[in-house]
């Protein structure tokens, strides 16, 4: 299958801000990473995405947002292991 242009574009940009999310994570900036991995859903909504966001989420204790983003990234792969390790 091939994708559309402006599928490809979508991808790129959603790993764009999947990455700058990546960057600031990893600085513990996880108000400004949810920021970036929300821009990179809102291209293209793949399950690291999603996983990640809950990653911050677990990191700020807000459990209930992080469940509800590991099963959102489940839904998408369900065999995606970082999204059932967070959500225990």
């Amino acid at each position: 299958m091939e994708l559309e242009k402006d599928e490809v574009m979508d991808i790129e940009k959603g790993e764009l801000f999947k990455s700058k999310g990546n960057t600031q994570y990893s600085a513990k900036n996880y108000v400004q990473a949810i920021e970036h991995y929300n821009k990179a859903i809102s291209y293209n909504q793949d399950a690291s995405y999603y996983a990640n966001r809950a990653a911050c989420y677990l990191a700020l204790k807000k459990y209930l947002k992080c469940i509800d983003d590991c099963d959102k990234a489940l839904k998408i792969d369900s065999n995606y292991s970082k999204a059932f390790k967070r959500k225990a």
